[in-house]
């Protein structure tokens, strides 16, 4: 490969990494003999950067959304939709969509362990772009009473979407 092709390819080529994503959840009631709860929460998306990069807006984002929980002995089913008000950086005007998901979950050796299936949508973002869509199969495990630890493979299902994805994260229960 000539040098020039070397350079053309690392032009294109960009990593780091991504803004912080903070999430909460609230639990506003829960009927036990049920299995039902509804919650609401809460998304703030901390920028690392101040300019829009391929792994950030630059900007704060935040929103607020409402969950619905079901659980069927070691199984549960969930059930989300949000609204999020994404920061604009000079270079574009952003939509604040309204995000939608479905999962089901399967809990694991008395809760130590659980996986889940999630699906997540949104309304248009960017005009005349199809919004973003993805799939996403998640692994968690118990550290501790309080503390989880998150594993996600991530699938992709639009044009804006990434088309593989991986995630982790800590959870805390309050």
């Amino acid at each position: 490969m000539s040098n020039a092709a070397t350079t053309s390819a690392l032009d294109h080529y960009e990593t780091g990494i991504g803004d912080l994503y903070l999430y909460g959840e609230y639990r506003m009631f829960k009927l036990p003999q049920l299995g039902l709860s509804l919650g609401m929460n809460a998304q703030l998306k901390a920028p690392t950067t101040n300019r829009l990069t391929l792994f950030s807006t630059g900007k704060l984002d935040y929103g607020l959304g409402l969950v619905l929980r079901q659980w069927f002995k070691t199984f549960s089913a969930f059930a989300e939709v949000s609204y999020v008000n994404i920061g604009d950086p000079e270079e574009i005007t952003y939509l604040n969509p309204l995000g939608y998901g479905v999962g089901v979950g399967k809990f694991l050796a008395n809760g130590k362990y659980s996986a889940s299936l999630y699906f997540k949508g949104y309304t248009e973002i960017i005009q005349g772009i199809e919004p973003p869509r993805q799939l996403a199969l998640g692994f968690f495990t118990m550290l501790s009473a309080k503390t989880f630890w998150s594993f996600y493979l991530i699938k992709g299902l639009s044009e804006s979407s990434p088309n593989f994805g991986l995630s982790s994260g800590l959870d805390w229960k309050w």
